[in-house]
């Protein structure tokens, strides 16, 4: 198992245990496997064949249709906070960020960058 390290700010991330929990099996020794410091990095030593990683759906979409990674279960577990995308005010005339704005509209879709704006008002 690949275990993602969240730090102390992100505690209420998911971990082995809870994916375990919510699949009705015995919790995992937590201090076997590999540590990664960033999800995208665990998804990264899964691909890599590793070993297995929690990791965000979206991240990992391109990987899954591809084939490089396979999904053990459709369960999904809740973020502790969401992710958003945020700039200075001052530089929303910017035609760089309009256009980071535009390939992650593209990227991500409409509705999850509404679903964000949401979750900031």
């Amino acid at each position: 198992m690949i275990h993602t390290n969240w730090g102390p700010s992100f505690a209420s991330h998911p971990i082995w245990a809870g994916w375990f929990a919510s699949e009705g099996l015995p919790p995992p020794n937590a201090d076997k496997g590999h540590r990664a410091g960033m999800s995208g990095l665990a998804l990264d030593l899964a691909r890599d064949g590793i070993g297995v990683a929690l990791g965000q759906r979206l991240m990992a979409a391109g990987d899954i249709a591809a084939g490089r990674l396979v999904a053990l279960s459709t369960t999904s577990m809740p973020l502790g906070h969401p992710y958003a995308l945020v700039h200075p005010q001052s530089k929303t005339s910017k035609p760089g960020l309009r256009g980071l704005v535009a390939w992650l509209t593209a990227k991500a879709g409409s509705s999850l960058l509404d679903m964000g704006r949401a979750n900031l008002e």
